[in-house]
C-alpha cells in the first residue's frame, strides 16, 4: 500500500521505517517476523506487517502514546508505551532509532484536532437559538 493511501485529509508524513517487534524471551528481546512497515504521520503511528497476504494495518493515533524512548538491549530500538499500560519494542536500525524517538515524541506533543464540522456547528446553534429563553432556567 502507498503511503498516500494511507493519509487522512490534512496528514502528511513525517517518516517511514522497516522494524521488528521485540518480545520478551526469558531474560532478553528477540525479534519476531515478519518485519513491520511503520508510517510515521504528523498524527499517528501506521504499522503494516510485510507479508505477502495483504492485512490491515494497525493505527496508533498520538493520544494514546503515554511515552517513548530507547530499550535496553543488545539491539537498538525503542519502547512505546500506550496510556492503557501496554508496551510496544521495537527493534530499529541502529542509525535511525534515534531519531524515530525523537519523531515520536514530537508526535505525542502534537494533540490531532479534527476538523469542525461548520454545517453541524450552525445546525446547533440555530437549534438552541430557537429555544425558549426562561429565566428561572438559569438561577
Amino acid at each position: 500500500m502507498r503511503d498516500n493511501d494511507l493519509l487522512r485529509e490534512g496528514e502528511s508524513l513525517v517518516g517511514r521505517y522497516t522494524v521488528e517487534i521485540a518480545r520478551w524471551n526469558g531474560e532478553r528481546l528477540s525479534s519476531t517476523v515478519p518485519p513491520i512497515a511503520v508510517v510515521l504521520t504528523d498524527q499517528r503511528l501506521i504499522l503494516t506487517p510485510q507479508t505477502r497476504k495483504r492485512y490491515d494495518p494497525a493505527v496508533i493515533p498520538s493520544g494514546y502514546i503515554a511515552a517513548v524512548g530507547p530499550i535496553r538491549s543488545e539491539r537498538s530500538g525503542a519502547s512505546i508505551t500506550l496510556k492503557n499500560g501496554y508496551q510496544i519494542n521495537l527493534f530499529i536500525t541502529t542509525n535511525v532509532h534515534q531519531q524515530f524517538i525523537e519523531h515520536v515524541r514530537a508526535l505525542t506533543r502534537r494533540r490531532y484536532v479534527p476538523p469542525i464540522d461548520v454545517s453541524g456547528l450552525q445546525k446547533l446553534v440555530a437549534y438552541f437559538e430557537n429555544l425558549p429563553y426562561t429565566p428561572e432556567s438559569h438561577e
